[in-house]
Formats: structure tokens, C-alpha cells, sequence
């Protein structure tokens, strides 16, 4: 019998792997085999459901149609039925209105054959509408013949002042703008005071004007304003006010004033007039000056060129003083003044040292010691903002009082016209106004 086996030792540690080989070039393919034979067709499926039916076509056009057949006889009139509640009597031209449900007689408005309507009077053919109203004292103020009244639904502002970009309660529109025609015309014999043509007013009547007024001296105006908030009778008033009577704005003149006898008449209890700019008049400045012996006129200095004048007194002191110009002269100079100085005492004679626009220097003649009084005068070249040789040429020519005489041309004298008045970007200019400056006619 064999032994047993002996015991398998163990196994050694692997040796390291030996390098791979490299791979040898692919070999080209060989030729593809012939295909074989198709086999037989298979039996076919079931067949599916029928689809939806398709959308139908467009329907063809419509044959000729046939002809009427004959008429038949006419049936038997019926009895006439009672006369409707709308059958209704009247005056011609006037519109109706329901007197009762059911019942209709005359309104106060009227037509015309030609259109015109009118409201308690008989149409005119110069009215488009024409409203007439006989106002009863009882039933109080506030009486109108014609009224508009506006609201909104929310704030509906306008964009301008045109025709077609303001809002209002009552419009007017002249389309054309033939001579003595207007948009909106108010008249009125103004036999009694505080009365006019044209009322123009804040609702509460606070501040308000009128076009052709009379006022309550039986004064007649073309204009007239007030924005006077009535608050006690005083002609000083302590309380708040912001009220302007009139406003003028222009491209080339703010406003204008002429009168036969007085121009103009201003009042103010701060100040009557003040003119933000240079001041030209044909004519004296003269101020009325209150006295103990009632006023006397005061004429204003004339010089040939614009001055500014200070004077004052001093004392010399062993001889000498400095006088100094209070800063407000000083600023307005344009160079230093001339300066003239009298001693009023005895004293040997003085002289003036020095000039300068802050003051100046006074001595004694000889060396003097006094101590005596002196007045004195100084008179400078006034300094200017800005040149004003272009304003005294204009008004300074020749013909340029009478050229203003026509510009100010009352229109309500119709035997002429006035002047046109014109600035050309350099100087004014007199005459008839160029077209291109003025709105083109339409024809």
C-alpha cells in the first residue's frame, strides 16, 4: 500500500510579472458571404378603427332664384282704432314738455324756421341762442339769464390758455377774428354805480375784475380790479395780505397808460412805485414837500451825468483832520470826488491833501494850528451796473416822444389807428408791426 502523502509546502512568494508582448498588426477582413433567400410573407393584420370625419367643404354658390308667384287679393280694411295720448296739439315753433304724465304743451324754448332758438322770447336770426330772463327782485341775488356750471370727477386740470387746452364753466370761440368781432362780449348800460360789462371773480367774490366797469364814484374803466380782503377800515393795515389789483406781463412793453389831462396816479402806503431799472421822463422830477406852510414843490438836481453827492462837517485838530466817507458813499463811487471845504472860523485858509474814496485829508495853510470848524461837499461819478448808451439813444432821438404819442393811440377813436411799436433784436422800431411778428390772417 502507498504511504500517506506528505504535506504540500507552502508557496513561495510570486515572482514579478515579465513584460507583455507586443500585439501583433490586424489582419484585413475577408470577403462578405452571398445573402440568403427572402422567406414568405406573413398574413396580414386586422384592420383599424375608422378615423373622425373631416371638416366640410365650403358650401357653392346659390342658384338664380325662381320667379314670384302671383299676388293675392287684398284683405278687408280694419275699423280705425281711438286717437293715441301723442297725438298731442301746440303752437308751432315752440319745443314741448310734459305737463302731466300724459299730457304735453309749450316749454319757453322757441325755434325758428332757420334754426335759431331762444328761451322766454321769440327767436332773433342774429341769436344762435338767445336767452331772456325777467329777473324778480324777491327771489333774490344770484339771478343769471344764461348759467354753466363745470365739475369733474376728479382734479381735470388744463394744459394751457388755448381754445382747445383750458377747461371752463362758459366758452367762447370766435373762429374769425374780423375787426370789432370777439369770443365773448358782455355789455351793459352802466347807469348805476359798481356795475360793468365783464365780472371775472374767485366764487366768494374776494378778489375779482371787471371788464367796462363803473365804479362807485361814476368813474368809467376799461379795466378794473380788486384783490382787497375786506378786514377792518383802517388804511394801514396790521394783518396778512398777498392781493395783487392788476398783473401785465408783455414781450416788449409790461403795460401802457395815457390820459388827456393824467397818465397815471399811483398810491401806496409802504411806497407808491418802484421801477426795477432806469427811469426816463420828458420832464421835471418834482416832489411835493409838506411845510409849515403847507407843501411846496421840490425840484430834483439835474446833471449831465449820473452824480452821488455827500456832505458833513468836522474840526480840525491843531490844523489837520481826516474825514472818512461812510462805506455806502464809498461803494457807489467810481472814482475819488471832488471835494469842496469851507473853514467856518478864523483860521489861515485850509487845503485838501489827499483824495481818496475812503475820505480825505484837510490841512491848515502856513503851518496853522486852529481848531476851527469845517463843512464840506463831495461829488462823484456814480458807478453803473450797466451801460446805458443804447437806452439814450433810443430815447434820446429826435422823433421818438412823437412816434410814442401814436403808439398810445386810443382805439375808441375810430377816424385812425395807431402806431406799431416793435423790437428788432437791436433797437425799437415805429410803424406797421411785420407780418411775420403777427398771427397770418386766414382767408
Amino acid at each position: 500500500p502507498a504511504g500517506p502523502t506528505g504535506l504540500t509546502g507552502a508557496t513561495g512568494p510570486a515572482g514579478p510579472a515579465g513584460p507583455t508582448g507586443l500585439t501583433g498588426a490586424t489582419g484585413p477582413a475577408g470577403p462578405a458571404g452571398s445573402t440568403g433567400l427572402t422567406g414568405p410573407a406573413g398574413p396580414a393584420g386586422a384592420t383599424g378603427a375608422t378615423g373622425p370625419a373631416g371638416p366640410i367643404g365650403l358650401t357653392g354658390a346659390m342658384g338664380p332664384e325662381g320667379p314670384a308667384g302671383p299676388m293675392g287679393p287684398t284683405g278687408a280694411t280694419g275699423a280705425i282704432g281711438p286717437a293715441g295720448s301723442a297725438n298731442i296739439t301746440g303752437t308751432i315753433g315752440y319745443y314741448p314738455k310734459f305737463i302731466t304724465s300724459n299730457t304735453a304743451g309749450n316749454s319757453v324754448m322757441r325755434e325758428s324756421i332757420n334754426g335759431y332758438v331762444a328761451l322766454n322770447i321769440a327767436p332773433l336770426n342774429i341769436y344762435g341762442l338767445y336767452g331772456y330772463l325777467q329777473h324778480i327782485t324777491a327771489n333774490g341775488d344770484g339771478q343769471h339769464s344764461i348759467f354753466g356750471y363745470r365739475t369733474r370727477d376728479s382734479q381735470n386740470d388744463g394744459t394751457g390758455y388755448s381754445q382747445s387746452t383750458v377747461n371752463s364753466a362758459t366758452g367762447g370761440y370766435n373762429f374769425w377774428g374780423d375787426i370789432h368781432t370777439f369770443g365773448v362780449a358782455g355789455h351793459s348800460y352802466n347807469d348805476y354805480n359798481r356795475t360793468g360789462g365783464v365780472l371775472g371773480a374767485e366764487v366768494t367774490g374776494m378778489y375779482w375784475g371787471s371788464l367796462g366797469y363803473r365804479s362807485s364814484a361814476l368813474l368809467n374803466y376799461g379795466v378794473y380790479g380788486s384783490a382787497v380782503y375786506a378786514n377792518g377800515t383802517g388804511f394801514a393795515p396790521t394783518s396778512e395780505l398777498s392781493g395783487i389789483g392788476g398783473g401785465f406781463y408783455g414781450d416788449l412793453i409790461g403795460s401802457t397808460s395815457k390820459g388827456t389831462v393824467i397818465g397815471q396816479l399811483n398810491s401806496g402806503e409802504l411806497f407808491a412805485a418802484y421801477n426795477d431799472g432806469d427811469t426816463y421822463t420828458n420832464g421835471k422830477n418834482i416832489e411835493l414837500a409838506e411845510t409849515s406852510n403847507g407843501l411846496k414843490p421840490v425840484y430834483a438836481v439835474s446833471s449831465l451825468e449820473s452824480s452821488v453827492y455827500a456832505k458833513g462837517k468836522a474840526t480840525l485838530n491843531n490844523g489837520e483832520a481826516f474825514i472818512s466817507f461812510q462805506s455806502e458813499y464809498s461803494s457807489l463811487l467810481q472814482e475819488s470826488p471832488i471835494v469842496t471845504v469851507t473853514p467856518n472860523g478864523e483860521c489861515n485858509g485850509v487845503y485838501i491833501s489827499r483824495v481818496g474814496k475812503d475820505g480825505f485829508y484837510i490841512k491848515e495853510l502856513g503851518a496853522g494850528n486852529s481848531n476851527v470848524e469845517i463843512s464840506w461837499i463831495a461829488v462823484g461819478t456814480r458807478v453803473e451796473s450797466m451801460s446805458r448808451e443804447k437806452a439814450l439813444e433810443i430815447v434820446g432821438s429826435s422823433d421818438f416822444d412823437r412816434n410814442l404819442e401814436q403808439v398810445l393811440y386810443s382805439d375808441g377813436n375810430l377816424d385812425g389807428s395807431g402806431l406799431g411799436i416793435w423790437w428788432d433784436g437791436n433797437t425799437i422800431q415805429f410803424g406797421k408791426v411785420p407780418e411775420h411778428l403777427n398771427p397770418t390772417p386766414k382767408k
